[in-house]
């Protein structure tokens, strides 16, 4: 094969355009034979010379085949608003690959977003600022809220539009829409996984909060520490078989004896999170070992000390109970005053 030769060449390309790349330099600029290539297989204008990258024709003939195959064209017609249009009708993605100066034309922005609502992250700043064009791409694809502006993140429209799509979209809305109580009211009853998104204000409401804790008690690690604090929210985890809440609960509580103890009657583990002096409390250690029989083990090391197994502790709980001695009461005789006259 000789690849100097333009007859030989061109029978090659009519079976694989991408034979362009091994054509000399001569060929690879013969707009005939670069033009066969590429309506062979548009990716072949990658081996066409620059001066073809810059030819209309044969740049029209790549992208209409795809879209993405611009990025091989030259600044100027990259910058050329028909052939530009044209690549992003075939191929959303083309927008990456255009100039600056177009991915900041709304016509040719709006026609990326329909397609794929992602390719608002390929837009200019001022177009990702523009609310028709991000609605439209949110309605496309609902995670494009992220790539908006400041400014529409912080719009209740757009941001609704959002999550109605997908209510974990909250994530990239302005911390002042996550404090919007109605607005966070209905991502929440969606999915209580969403306080993770909240703002503090709405993570330490307890109206909003409990809500949730008792749909799903494991929740309450996105809870305020005020919250996880509190005896109506540890109660209702506790209630629910949860453990994790002594997790984030401060030392009052670890120490509070009321609460262990209400704790250790569900699930002896839980005397893991009590403090060290309830963990000495042997009779909070036995309550504990009724629900989980190695629970010994988080024993404080006093306790350990005096009873250095479970079995020794045990062994020295065990009460005798002695039967009950039943008492014979002598019967109490009544006595009734006769009809007759008393003496």
């Amino acid at each position: 094969m000789n690849w100097t030769k333009k007859e030989e060449v061109l029978n090659s390309l009519k079976e694989d355009g991408l034979n362009l790349k091994y054509a000399s330099t001569a060929l690879q600029n013969d707009p005939e034979v670069v033009l066969i290539a590429v309506k062979e297989n548009c990716w072949a204008i990658e081996y066409a010379s620059v001066e073809l990258r810059n030819d209309p024709e044969i740049v029209k003939e790549a992208i209409k085949q795809n879209g993405k195959s611009i990025e091989y064209a030259s600044p100027t017609l990259k910058n050329n608003k028909e052939i530009a249009m044209m690549a992003v009708k075939q191929y959303g993605g083309a927008i990456g690959y255009i100039s600056e100066e177009l991915r900041d034309n709304f016509e040719i922005g709006m026609e990326a977003v329909k397609q794929y609502g992602l390719h608002l992250n390929r837009l200019s700043d001022r177009l990702k600022n523009n609310k028709e064009i991000v609605i439209e791409a949110i309605k496309n694809f609902s995670l494009a809220l992220e790539y908006a502006s400041q400014k529409l993140k912080n719009d209740p429209e757009v941001v609704l539009e959002a999550i109605k799509k997908d209510t974990r979209n909250i994530k990239y809305a302005s911390e002042n829409i996550r404090s919007n109580k109605e607005i966070m009211k209905i991502v929440l009853k969606d999915n209580c996984w969403n306080l993770k998104y909240a703002s503090k204000e709405i993570q330490d409401d307890k109206e909003l909060v409990m809500p949730l804790i008792k749909k799903n008690n494991d929740i309450v690690m996105y809870a305020s520490p005020r919250l996880q604090n509190d005896k109506d929210i540890i109660e209702e985890c506790i209630n629910h078989y949860g453990t994790d809440i002594f997790k984030y609960t401060n030392d009052d509580i670890r120490n509070n004896r009321d609460i262990m103890f209400r704790a250790v009657q569900v699930t002896g583990f839980n005397i893991n999170y009590a403090s060290e002096e309830l963990r000495n409390d042997e009779n909070l250690m036995r309550v504990a070992l009724k629900t989980c029989n190695w629970a010994y083990q988080f024993a404080g090391p006093e306790l350990k000390e005096k009873y250095p197994t479970v079995e020794k502790f045990i062994e020295s709980t065990k009460e005798k109970v002695k039967p009950k001695e039943t008492s014979k009461e002598k019967p109490i005789r009544s006595r009734s005053r006769s009809n007759g006259n008393e003496r």
